[in-house]
């Protein structure tokens, strides 16, 4: 299923700060790799289409750049652009597709996960626009929900466009599980949540965070990092600090 982006350039993207400094993307791109994958975060923020480096969408689906336009407008060469990609692609972080139209080839990049990772805009962004935050359930003139939740599971109660974005993520099982998962806990807690899709995606995120704490360390000594590389860090932000401070 096709997914429905509405254009929204973004004034700013949400940076992880332990894992920009001490996730695995530090030991699979080099530093200048790193510095591409930050600044296509950056394109893929400014894009009208949300998590979307194209310069338009047609009936034939979105319409790309060409690499060279795009090395060339962020200063980095075309040889250098285009192996970050592969490597982009290869760690999972982006896909891409590439296209041809009116005889010149061009690249359409999307960055994965970006909903699950920069979702915080759009919930600032709600904020901002009700004058201070008010949740309140979308309605038509008649005050009834335009979003009617499904039981999917004892306790477990998903909007239809919910659900299309867990089967989307996870696939049919794997949605499945995390809805099993989530009725069980709620049945056997009592606890209640004001979001079940909300305490779904939190729950993985949660779960990937857990496995990154596993799977770290030992990229980190694959990579010939030192033992005392956090503390390197923390001193080195410290002296930052305090030159700020007595600036």
């Amino acid at each position: 299923m096709e997914k429905s982006y509405k254009p929204s350039k973004r004034s700013w993207v949400k940076l992880w700060v332990d894992e920009w400094l001490q996730g695995t993307t530090r030991f699979e791109l080099s530093e200048r790799q790193r510095a591409i994958w930050i600044d296509l975060i950056a394109m893929a923020g400014k894009s009208r289409f949300p998590g979307i480096v194209a310069s338009g969408k047609y009936e034939d689906g979105f319409r790309g750049y060409p690499i060279s336009y795009l090395a060339g407008s962020l200063v980095y060469t075309e040889v250098d652009f285009r192996e970050a990609l592969e490597i982009c692609a290869k760690y999972g972080k982006i896909k891409m597709e590439t296209k041809n139209h009116d005889g010149a080839e061009n690249i359409v990049i999307f960055v994965n996960n970006w909903e699950k990772y920069q979702s915080e805009y759009l919930r600032q962004r709600k904020y901002d626009e009700d004058g201070g935050g008010k949740d309140e359930l979308p309605q038509d003139e008649s005050g009834v929900d335009k979003n009617p939740k499904t039981v999917y599971a004892d306790k477990v109660s998903l909007s239809e466009e919910e659900y299309t974005k867990l089967i989307s993520r996870f696939g049919e099982d794997g949605t499945k599980k995390r809805i099993d998962r989530l009725s069980h806990y709620k049945l056997s807690s009592g606890r209640r949540y004001k979001s079940d899709y909300g305490t779904i995606l939190k729950w993985e995120d949660m779960d990937e965070k857990k496995k990154e704490e596993v799977v770290a360390p030992k990229k980190r000594f694959e990579a010939g990092v030192p033992d005392d590389y956090d503390d390197q860090v923390d001193k080195h932000m410290s002296k930052i600090k305090e030159r700020q401070n007595n600036a």
